[in-house]
């Protein structure tokens, strides 16, 4: 029950932030509430009522952590109307996505620093072609799963073959000049969601050649849970499952943030 609660709590703030912005479909990157501690950096907007300070320049680190959730809450939690609630959020976001051309587009009616998925921006943006291409093809593919509309699975198939995106994300090696951390969970997330729902043969052929890619930086990390999402594309991998449960046990449950002081040395 506990944690069934918290879920739900959190859910909810995850949904509200798609509220809070004042426009649905394009959610809010983060928000205070009137009273609290005033944040520093960023671009920040009052809601009409003055109760709340939120940020805009939302990016695709945001749409890939909203989808991540919309999924595993869709599929886990029991709550119906909490359900409903996903899949309407779900298809507001991702309405705004294809009928602003791929794109996330602020307040000011232009596409925030990081939020493009669109084939002009990434043909002048090579470093994020692949990561990019299957972001938006995994968006399309919950929101189908999610909201069972046809407009998404027409949208998926068009982008995935007519556009190409279904090459485009095999080629991580050789569109990416560096890879770090950020990026790496930005693709994992999207990938889980990839296979829980694809079934099309030639597509996951494909999303497993990109897996690969991502995998041959990732796989020494030993982290557990890109470790987990790797194997769901690739279930019979031979990868370092012990190193990636003993990486499981040796972190620390607890939240303290332990000072360090180093000055002596």
């Amino acid at each position: 029950p506990d944690a069934l609660a918290n879920a739900r709590k959190s859910i909810e703030a995850i949904l509200f932030l798609e509220e809070v912005a004042g426009r649905r479909g394009f959610p809010a990157r983060s928000y205070i509430r009137k009273g609290d501690p005033m944040p520093g950096g960023g671009e920040w907007h009052w809601t009409k009522d003055g109760q709340y300070y939120w940020k805009a320049d939302t990016s695709s680190d945001e749409i890939v952590g909203h989808f991540f959730i919309f999924s595993i809450a869709y599929d886990l939690l029991p709550d119906e109307p909490l359900k409903r609630k996903i899949a309407d959020t779900c298809q507001r976001v991702m309405d705004h996505i294809i009928d602003h051309g791929y794109y996330l587009v602020d307040l000011d009616g232009k596409p925030t620093t990081w939020g493009y998925w669109s084939p002009e921006s990434l043909k002048v943006n090579p470093d994020e072609r692949a990561l990019n291409s299957m972001q938006l093809l995994s968006f399309l593919k919950t929101a189908a799963h999610i909201t069972g509309s046809p407009r998404y699975a027409d949208e998926y198939k068009k982008v995935a073959w007519d556009l190409k995106y279904a090459d485009l994300l095999t080629h991580v090696a050789e569109s990416r000049m560096e890879l770090n951390y950020s990026d790496e969970e930005l693709a994992m997330l999207p990938y889980y969601c990839i296979f829980q729902y694809e079934q099309d043969p030639a597509l996951l052929n494909a999303y497993r050649r990109g897996l690969d890619g991502w995998w041959k930086n990732i796989q020494r990390e030993d982290n557990p849970l890109w470790t987990f999402i790797y194997l769901t594309g690739e279930p019979d991998a031979r990868v370092d499952l012990a190193g990636a449960v003993r990486t499981l046990y040796r972190m620390p449950m607890d939240t303290i943030d332990w000072t360090v002081i180093n000055s002596h040395r």
